[in-house]
């Protein structure tokens, strides 16, 4: 399986960039806690390697976020 819960992941979907823990996944989805919609990446090398962002806002901190799998364009670990 390609993720690994307990990590922190960058995930670009179709109409949108996430950051957050991964807690469960299911088979058309990925939970997500203590995750951020990220604005601006800033450079994305950067972003990637360090899971710093130009700009980003949080979401509420004890709110799950779900993402549907089929969205998913790409997703990397973060420290």
């Amino acid at each position: 399986m390609p993720y690994i819960t307990q990590n922190r992941y960058l995930i670009q979907t179709q109409t949108m960039t996430l950051a957050g823990k991964l807690v469960e996944i299911t088979s058309t989805e990925l939970v997500l806690t203590q995750a951020s919609w990220v604005a601006d990446t800033g450079r994305f090398s950067v972003a990637a390697a360090s899971g710093l962002f130009a700009e980003s806002e949080a979401f509420p901190p004890d709110r799950q976020v779900i993402v549907g799998r089929a969205t998913v364009i790409h997703a990397h670990q973060i420290p």
